[in-house]
């Protein structure tokens, strides 16, 4: 089924019949995605019974007549600390000072959202100082985005038989 669709992919395409194509491909992405999660489900549960102390765990990968296909590895990661959402760091700041503070938090600056409209409608009303437009302007990159691109299928799991 994937290799009648991949091979289709192949042939100069409209543009509708590439959509055609495209949703195919996504729907059986989705029903692979499904059924991999499953699997990965059975597998983390078959290491964690395996595992001991080790944080990765090797399951060898063999196909219906018993031939080896691979390795799957379920890697454990080590516990992680997130900062909780009532977390203040000016009040955390206070308490600790500010080397024990640093010690364990650091503080990342980001661009508000929206911070482009924002300038151009400044810049737009002239109360944007020509300073500050040169200083916020020149502390960031302008990045076009990929368009995105997506799949609404009119029934799901019926497409591919069409390009058999």
């Amino acid at each position: 089924m994937i290799t009648e669709l991949l091979d289709y992919t192949k042939k100069a395409l409209s543009d509708e019949q590439a959509a055609g194509v495209a949703l195919a491909l996504a729907d059986q992405i989705t029903q692979m995605t499904a059924a991999l999660e499953e699997l990965k489900t059975q597998l983390r549960a078959v290491a964690e019974q395996a595992r001991g102390s080790e944080s990765v765990v090797l399951i060898r990968g063999v196909d219906s007549e018993s031939v080896m296909v691979g390795d799957v590895t379920v890697t454990f990661p080590r516990p992680q600390g997130v900062l909780s959402k009532s977390f203040n760091p000016t009040k955390v700041r206070a308490l600790l000072g500010d080397a024990v503070f640093d010690l364990y938090f650091e503080q990342k600056v980001a661009l508000r959202k929206g911070v482009l409209d924002t300038l151009r409608e400044r810049k737009e009303d002239a109360s944007l100082p020509e300073t500050e437009f040169e200083v916020v302007f020149s502390s960031i990159d302008i990045t076009e985005q990929t368009p995105r691109v997506g799949f609404r299928p009119i029934s799901q799991g019926l497409l591919v038989a069409r390009y058999r």
